[in-house]
């Protein structure tokens, strides 16, 4: 992923829980995670209704759930 688009704190993160390629579901990323020679590139969310809590979860960026992602002015 070329970091210069690569998603930042703070940005909406865009799913698809149903995989239908609508959007259903945001957060808010708290970080990105840069790829590694064994590793993926991944980011953290907060996200409000995931398990009936607010928390913290990681995905790899290449989670076919994440449609996509918008910055904020």
């Amino acid at each position: 992923v070329d970091l210069e688009e690569a998603p930042c704190a703070g940005d909406l993160i865009f799913f698809s829980r149903k995989e239908n390629g609508q959007a259903d579901h945001v957060g808010l990323m708290t970080e990105w995670i840069a790829a590694t020679e064994k590793e993926p590139a991944k980011i953290k969310v907060i996200e409000g209704d995931c398990e009936d809590k607010v928390q913290i979860v990681t995905y790899e960026w290449g989670d076919p759930t994440i449609l996509g992602y918008s910055r904020l002015p």
